[in-house]
């Protein structure tokens, strides 16, 4: 749905916040954008990739950037990487995600992936 809205203020499809799209406005010169411009699908939609992108090229050297990527868009930046101190095992930094929310968010769009990737083979 274009139109929602999360409980604590996300928007869109992605459901961003508005520090995070407030980010990527900043990052791609968007001199006018506002949070409601997030209902439009097309801005939500890239906002939402330039925000997981931007996380997935900052995880710390791991074996796979992903769930820390998306650790970072569920939970914060900062603690996904009080998560990821110390280890470069993905497989450990899910164990350590302290948000049951955040875990099982990781472990499904982890379960998805997959299974996209080995319908697209």
């Amino acid at each position: 749905n274009p139109d929602a809205r999360g409980s604590s203020g996300e928007y869109g499809l992605m459901q961003i916040q508005e520090i995070a799209a407030n980010e990527w406005a900043a990052a791609v010169n968007n001199t006018n954008f506002r949070p409601e411009h997030l209902l439009n699908p097309q801005t939500n939609l890239l906002a939402g990739t330039w925000y997981l992108s931007k996380w997935s090229n900052r995880s710390p050297h791991t074996d796979n950037s992903q769930p820390f990527a998306l650790a970072a868009y569920n939970a914060g930046p900062t603690k996904a990487r009080r998560w990821a101190k110390d280890t470069n095992s993905s497989e450990e930094f899910i164990g350590r995600i302290g948000y049951q929310a955040t875990k099982d968010y990781v472990l499904s769009v982890q379960k998805r992936t997959q299974h996209y990737r080995n319908s697209f083979k």
